[in-house]
């Protein structure tokens, strides 16, 4: 993209500079037949050519870095997204891999399928009562399946099972100093 971008950019130069001539050429063919001072002609070639030389040098002083700084930011952008795309598949595997993991020691305690579900919501952080809105169910209900979840684990309470799973998942994260 950034190439043809590049070539796109000349050719607009070039064409600019070539209407510019032309217009010129016009101009002067229009002065020479309704009969003008040789000074006058050269006046009108001197401003012409220095309106060409004039719109060249802006261009390329002012749209030229615009237009290479436009292609680099692209280039980066390009580059950014491709990581973003392996860090995507590299996190979304790495999900799938915890998910499995917290699901085979859900069915080691023989959670049902509520209970797991609840487990899930507890985990993600979510409040009884928004537990028991999401799943449609009384508070009450939510309160019942977290003290069987407790009971079936062995764990005393939300911090202890976000605190089974974490430590794993952390255990080869190094420790800030």
């Amino acid at each position: 993209m950034s190439d043809k971008f590049a070539r796109k950019q000349k050719w607009a130069l070039i064409e600019l500079s070539i209407l510019f001539l032309i217009l010129l050429i016009g101009d002067l063919w229009l002065d020479l037949a309704n009969g003008i001072t040789h000074s006058h002609l050269v006046i009108e070639v001197f401003a012409g050519l220095t309106g060409g030389a004039i719109t060249i040098t802006i261009w390329r002083r002012r749209v030229a870095p615009l237009v290479e700084e436009l292609i680099s930011s692209e280039r980066g952008r390009q580059h950014l997204e491709s990581r973003l795309d392996v860090w995507s598949t590299t996190l979304a595997n790495y999900c799938r891999d915890v998910q499995k993991t917290i699901d085979m020691q859900f069915e080691l305690w023989k959670l049902t399928p509520a209970e797991k579900e609840t487990a899930f919501l507890l985990l993600k952080g979510l409040s009884i009562k928004d537990i028991a809105s999401v799943r449609n169910v009384s508070e009450k209900t939510v309160r019942q399946q977290s003290q069987g979840i407790y009971r079936k684990s062995g764990l005393k309470g939300r911090a202890e099972l976000s605190a089974f799973f974490l430590e794993d998942i952390l255990s080869g994260v190094p420790a800030a100093s």
